[in-house]
């Protein structure tokens, strides 16, 4: 059955989650599958590859309750799966689930590698949200839907991996995402990747939109992407002033110098739940279509928001919560827990319980170095006073709530 999608009759305003994952988020897509299948191997005394788990427990069930309403009134739902070189396939049953639904998108949450040129080692960096391109594509049934196509992905790896490189590398996957006209987004960026903040900037210079706010992490990154946001808009408007180093600091007049480099535009800030388990929208993204792009959809007004290059199509406003400490490491040991009695009857009950010592020890060691390398980064970017630049580059306070 195919569900419409009601047109909007006055001034819309989308309520939309842009980050949310499903079991399609598999073993093979997570960067946890060398440390598991080397534990669990040991375990069991033998090849641990065939036992099955994914990063998610929400099941297919979950997504078509979510998008008919069954979880409270969304009205966007861009599903961002991990992607990764060995696993990057669209599962044709999602496909089916966005042609039937028509304010669902399928997108992809892509690992990426960036090469650190001072000592040869490629190192994890942001992940990169795609959602596809402001137009509908064809399934192999020749129905319309929203998203990616598994071309797209295909395309990808094949394009975005150097020789020797473990992963898609970070500037050759934004590189495709304009190439291919894809609204596109960074995951996290501070947060869950191994670089230092002078890695991240030009990055984050280069993108379109910034994941400000994430539900699976906790907020200490926020108010760093918010100011960063603030400066980087600022920046690129024509009007921009020049400030003297009396002003500024020389680490923060490269920040901006950068920002003038590489910027494509305007930022756009999203928050997303990144949804594991449960909490879909613990964190949205509220959209509304400015002027005469009232008569659009949630999807055209989220992407074509997301590719407007003159005069913005849409407001993008993130709300919600963050994660604490205690909830990311819950959200985190429901996962093990059901996915090792979902396998228990490949193992013994010795084995089973030595795993799940093991598997909180690898859920404690996985999340401690994601918070680690958080509070590193934090520290970082208090030291470059983004908060403070922003305040300076407007001549006013910093906003606690962005709308580009």
């Amino acid at each position: 059955m195919l569900y419409t999608y009601p047109q909007p009759t006055r001034q819309p305003r989308y309520r939309c989650i842009t980050h949310m994952h499903s079991y399609a988020s598999t073993s093979d897509a997570s960067p946890l599958l060398p440390v598991i299948n080397s534990a669990m191997s040991q375990i069991i005394g033998t090849d641990a590859s065939h036992l099955q788990w994914s990063e998610s427990l929400i099941t297919l069930h979950h997504l078509e309750s979510i998008l008919a309403g069954g979880y409270g009134d969304i009205d966007l739902l861009c599903l961002t799966d991990h992607k990764n070189l060995r696993s990057h396939i669209l599962p044709p049953e999602q496909i089916e689930l966005a042609v039937r639904w028509p304010h669902m998108i399928m997108g992809a949450e892509v690992t990426t590698n960036m090469l650190d040129t001072a000592t040869g080692q490629w190192l994890r960096s942001p992940e990169v949200l795609l959602y596809g391109p402001a137009r509908q594509r064809l399934s192999a049934g020749g129905e319309s839907y929203w998203g990616l196509e598994q071309k797209d992905l295909d395309d990808l790896y094949a394009y975005c991996v150097p020789e020797g490189a473990p992963e898609a590398d970070i500037f050759k996957v934004m590189e495709f995402a304009e190439e291919r006209g894809f609204a596109w987004a960074l995951a996290h960026p501070l947060d869950a990747n191994d670089l230092e903040l002078q890695q991240v900037l030009p990055i984050l210079a280069r993108a379109r939109a910034i994941e400000v706010l994430n539900g699976g992490f906790p907020r200490r990154s926020a108010m760093h992407l918010a100011a960063y946001a603030e400066v980087h808009n600022a920046v690129v408007t024509e009007d921009f002033p020049q400030f003297t180093s009396a002003t500024l600091s020389t680490e923060q007049q490269d920040l901006l110098a950068t920002i003038k480099k590489y910027a494509c535009g305007r930022i756009i800030p999203l928050g997303g739940s990144d949804a594991h388990v449960s909490n879909y929208d613990r964190t949205v993204t509220w959209v509304t279509p400015n002027g005469q792009a009232n008569e659009l959809s949630a999807p055209q007004a989220f992407l074509k928001g997301l590719r407007s290059n003159g005069k913005p199509v849409a407001t993008f406003e993130p709300e919600g919560r963050s994660a604490s400490t205690v909830g990311t490491y819950r959200e985190a040991w429901t996962v093990v827990q059901t996915m090792l009695r979902n396998n228990r009857n490949l193992m013994s009950v010795q084995q089973t319980t030595k795993a799940f010592v093991v598997g909180a020890n690898i859920v404690r060691d996985r999340i401690t170095t994601y918070f680690n390398g958080q509070k590193r980064l934090v520290h970082q970017a208090q030291q470059l006073d983004l908060p403070g630049i922003a305040a300076i580059t407007k001549q006013q306070p910093v906003k606690q709530k962005i709308a580009v």
